[in-house]
Formats: C-alpha cells, sequence, structure tokens
C-alpha cells in the first residue's frame, strides 16, 4: 500500500506516535512533485530512486515511528540507501519518505519464501491474488549471493488465500546454496524482496563446527555418524532463523574422515568428510598448491590477493593443484603464515571448507 501525503496533514504528528493510515490525505501526483520509489529487503537498510534529497527516512508500525535516518541523498542516478539505526524493514511496518513538504508510504507486505531443492519446488504467503517474480541464481562454489549468476525468472500469482508455489523443474535444477528471490511489486512500482540460499550445510573439515543454510521456521535434525551407514555419535537439531541466516553449528566430536553428517532438511543431504589436505611445496622453483577434497569435483582454492580464487576439477581421488609460479598468476609468492582455503561442494550442493596457514 503506498500513497503521496502533504505535509501539511501530518505536520502535527511528525515525530509523534500518532500517524496512522487511516489520517493520511492524498496529494497531486504532477511529475513537479516529490517522488520515491521504495526497494526494499529484510534488514536495516532501504534503498530505492528518489528526484529530490530526502530529509527524513521512517519506519513505522501501528503505534508510530520506530526509528529514522535523516538527509539520505540520491546520487547522480537518483539512487540512494538509507539504512536504520535500530529497526528492521519487515511486514507490517511502513516506510515513509519526507522531503520537507510531502510524504511518500510503503507498507511492507507479507510474504514468506520456502525452497525444496530435491523437488525445485519454490513457495510462501503474500497478498491474496497478487502476481510475484521469482528469480533463481547459480551459487556454485560462489558464497556472495550478489556475485551470484541469474538462471531463471518465472512469475506466479497467489491464491484468494495468499499462497503461492512454482516448481522450476524444467527450467532449473535448484542444488543447495543456490539462491532464490520472491518480489512483491505494489500498483507504484515499489518491491520488497526476500532472498534465500537453497538449504544447505557447510562442513569445516577437521573443525568442530558447521553452517547450516535452512528456511526460515523450518525445524531441521543433524547427525554425525561414524561413516557412511554407520552408528550416531552426535546429534544436534534447530529452527531456521526468521530471516534465513547462515546458522553456526557446534559439534563435541571433530569432522573428519570417514565420518559422515546427515540431516533432514533435504533427503539427499549428506556429507562424507573427505581426506582434505592442502600443501606448499617448492618445486623446480615453482610454488605450487595441491589440494585434496572430493573425487570428480569442482574445487576452488584461494589465497590471499587471489580475487575468486582458483577452480580446479579433482581427480578420482578429489586432488588437485595451482601453480603459484606460472603466468596464470604471474609468479606469485605466498607469505609465511598465509591463508590458504579450498572449498568443494556435492552433487546436492552441500559443501566442505579446509584451510591452513602456508609454511
Amino acid at each position: 500500500m503506498r500513497s503521496r501525503v502533504p505535509w501539511r496533514a501530518i505536520a502535527a504528528a511528525f515525530g509523534v506516535a500518532a500517524l496512522t493510515m487511516g489520517t493520511l490525505a492524498t496529494g497531486a501526483q504532477a511529475s513537479s512533485t516529490f517522488t520515491v520509489t521504495f526497494k526494499a529487503s529484510p534488514g536495516s537498510c532501504v534503498a530505492g530512486t528518489s528526484n529530490r534529497i530526502i530529509t527524513r527516512l521512517g519506519i513505522w508500525d501501528a503505534s508510530g515511528e520506530i526509528d529514522h535516518v535523516d538527509n539520505v541523498a540520491p546520487d547522480i542516478h537518483d539512487k540512494f540507501l538509507g539504512c536504520f539505526p535500530t529497526a528492521t524493514v519487515r511486514p507490517g511496518r511502513t516506510l515513509h519518505a519526507f522531503d520537507g513538504t510531502d510524504v511518500m508510504q510503503f507498507q511492507i507486505p507479507p510474504l514468506s519464501l520456502s525452497i525444496d531443492r530435491v523437488t525445485d519446488i519454490v513457495k510462501g504467503v503474500s497478498r491474496a491474488h497478487h502476481a510475484l517474480t521469482i528469480r533463481a541464481n547459480d551459487c556454485t562454489l560462489i558464497t556472495s549471493m550478489n556475485a551470484c549468476p541469474h538462471k531463471v525468472t518465472r512469475t506466479v500469482t497467489t491464491d484468494g488465500g495468499g499462497h503461492y508455489r512454482k516448481d522450476l523443474t524444467s527450467a532449473f535444477d535448484l542444488r543447495g546454496s543456490d539462491s532464490v528471490g520472491v518480489t512483491f511489486t505494489g500498483v507504484h512500482g515499489d518491491t520488497y524482496t526476500v532472498t534465500l540460499h537453497t538449504p544447505f550445510m557447510e562442513v569445516n573439515a577437521g573443525a568442530t563446527s558447521i553452517t547450516a543454510h535452512v528456511n526460515p521456521g523450518q525445524h531441521v535434525a543433524f547427525h554425525l555418524k561414524s561413516s557412511p551407514g554407520g552408528s550416531t555419535i552426535e546429534s544436534h537439531s534447530l529452527t531456521g532463523p526468521a530471516l534465513g541466516y547462515g546458522y553456526s553449528l557446534p559439534f563435541t566430536h571433530t569432522l573428519r574422515p570417514p565420518r559422515q553428517l546427515t540431516s533432514d532438511f533435504a533427503s539427499d543431504a549428506r556429507v562424507t568428510v573427505p581426506a582434505s589436505i592442502l600443501t606448499v611445496t617448492i618445486e623446480h622453483h615453482d610454488q605450487i598448491i595441491r589440494a585434496t577434497c572430493l573425487p570428480d569435483r569442482k574445487m576452488v582454492i584461494s589465497w590471499p590477493g587471489a580475487i575468486g580464487g582458483a577452480t580446479r576439477t579433482g581427480d578420482s581421488h578429489g586432488r588437485a593443484h595451482v601453480n603459484l609460479s606460472s603466468a596464470e598468476h604471474n609468479g606469485f609468492r605466498l607469505a609465511s603464515n598465509a591463508e590458504l582455503y579450498t572449498a568443494c561442494e556435492t552433487a546436492s550442493g552441500d559443501r566442505v571448507v579446509y584451510g591452513i596457514l602456508a609454511p
């Protein structure tokens, strides 16, 4: 829900917990007036476009203003970013942008997202009979959602109860760590987007912790087994955080081969810990990093200054190497105690990471 409100209609309530949707008047829509398009997502910041400096960007609930930030200036492309010190953007709250005479507002709609990597089904709840946009991105061995190549866009309309469901099987085979975003677009172009990783777990080989990304509100169990099909050594459970952030889960026992970690967030969620090895050797004056991870799977080998690292495919034993002295890397030499890191993924998208310090 969005409207333009003359400043005079709310002057008495500005900054006071008395502004409600029912008290707002509608102003003119002339092209010379204040214009704002919000691009919101869960979190503490709001992006968008505006043709003027926003003198006050506020976030409100039914009781009034919760938080604000002053003087948010758009760049030369009219884009802006404002971050609230304490409040978060979430459904039911309303964004207000003031320029001193007018205020533009956007009420954050209900919008949830759940992803099944086995069936490739994306589903959730929003406003009834509203069109939503779904975007899926390939995040194989990529840690930042913003860097994931786009694969497919689809639209879906919610039913009378606000529920939506989209099967992406024919368009994109979702794997763990791939990102999926669903966007609600208002009548004036304002958007609210929820983006999640497809559920996956990241196993820190040789350590005692994992990172789990599961659907918000999803109740999940993790079991560490002595070996594939072996006895259970240790079990833990968690409930997916509301915003879908990764959750660090500590274990008492070390995640070492041939132990296997399984989970019920997906029927194919299982990782057998490989004999992950990283070494640095000097061979015929060449400095070489040798890594071992999962057999016949791609891996990323990283070192300080290596943007994106080097991508290799492990052989049948999971082995690969990088020659830092080759033309590909301009004769780079590692400093002592430099951090080396390797990551690889199972066919389902669960991840194994391992790191050492260079000698």
